[in-house]
């Protein structure tokens, strides 16, 4: 159950408000145009203003007026593609423990109904 749990409850921590983050909001607001941003944005609404960010064409002309923030900004990138990575592991792990459960659960199943072929002993 617990693994289970933790699937369906990191689905839903990702939608939960998180701490104050007016500089998301204003971001969402002012360059993006939406009106309900939330003053406690939750992880998966600020992974979409990174990405919003992203698709705007002012974000990278602002670069180009400083060599050094184009730097900073291509490191930022990165980290944020490598915490992005580890999130996208970590759920594919908690994926993969359930269907390890279903197939131990669906194994015992047919042990149980002794309609399983008994295999040999080893030597």
């Amino acid at each position: 159950m617990d693994a289970v749990g933790a699937l369906a409850y990191s689905v839903v921590a990702d939608r939960m408000p998180g701490e104050a983050a007016p500089q998301i909001k204003a971001m969402r607001q002012t360059k993006m145009g939406i009106a309900d941003a939330s003053p406690n944005p939750s992880k998966r609404e600020i992974r979409q203003a990174i990405v919003e960010q992203l698709w705007d064409p002012n974000y990278y002309r602002d670069l180009g007026s400083n060599p050094n923030t184009i730097g900073q900004k291509e490191v930022y990138l990165k980290a944020y593609s490598l915490v992005m990575l580890y999130d996208m592991i970590m759920k594919q792990e908690k994926i993969s423990n359930l269907y390890a459960i279903e197939t131990a659960n669906m194994l015992q199943q047919e042990h149980i109904s002794g309609s399983a072929v008994p295999s040999a002993p080893l030597k």
